[in-house]
């Protein structure tokens, strides 16, 4: 059966400690017009900045491709799981406009688990290899749906990638060896961890 093509981003689903992931958050400001929109499922970096009560501040998480096969990659600082109402209008919002200062509750945990689609697919074979995130579709402004992506194209034993790919999830709705496949997850470059090791 063909894997539907439903980007939505990281979501967290476990932990690598066994303990279960109880949504403990960390609160992060995004300035305003200081990057693109911010959905549920962003992977975000620390942005150098903080609010003018010191909050942390955060931008998007990204990786390029010159090209040539250089690649640069962030280093993320964890995930968007939450966007804080700055108002009682907008208790509904499901995204952080890029136009717009407020801020995201975050998951900072290195040791956090994540399942996310892959861009093309990740064969039971690449399980061990690591790889970087891609923005695949334009950041949702209504529905509020992340558009980062597993970038098959850099799976790799590199060191410096932003993922560890763990395991692809056992469920009727997911074909292995399929495009748009669904795979496990963990950091591999974290801002609290440093980078990680080389993959096997």
């Amino acid at each position: 059966m063909a894997n539907v093509n439903r980007v939505n981003g990281f979501r967290p689903v476990g932990t690598l400690t066994g303990a279960p992931w109880t949504a403990a958050v960390q609160r992060f400001y995004h300035a305003a017009g200081a990057d693109l929109n911010l959905n549920i499922g962003d992977n975000v970096k620390l942005s150098g900045t903080s609010d003018a009560a010191g909050v942390p501040g955060v931008l998007i998480a990204t990786a390029t491709d010159d090209g040539q096969g250089n690649l640069t990659q962030d280093i993320p600082c964890g995930v968007v799981v939450g966007i804080e109402p700055s108002s009682i209008e907008n208790l509904k919002n499901t995204y952080m406009p890029g136009l717009t200062a407020g801020y995201v509750l975050v998951c900072t945990d290195p040791n956090i688990i994540m399942e996310v689609q892959v861009d093309g697919k990740i064969e039971a074979a690449d399980v061990g290899l690591a790889a970087n995130l891609v923005q695949t579709t334009a950041q949702a402004s209504c529905l509020g749906t992340s558009g980062q992506q597993l970038d098959q194209s850099t799976k790799n034993t590199t060191s410096t990638r932003q993922f560890n790919i763990i395991g692809l999830p056992q469920r009727p709705d997911n074909t292995i060896n399929s495009d748009y496949n669904r795979v496990i997850v963990t950091y591999n470059a974290h801002q609290f961890k440093g980078v990680g090791v080389t993959a096997v």
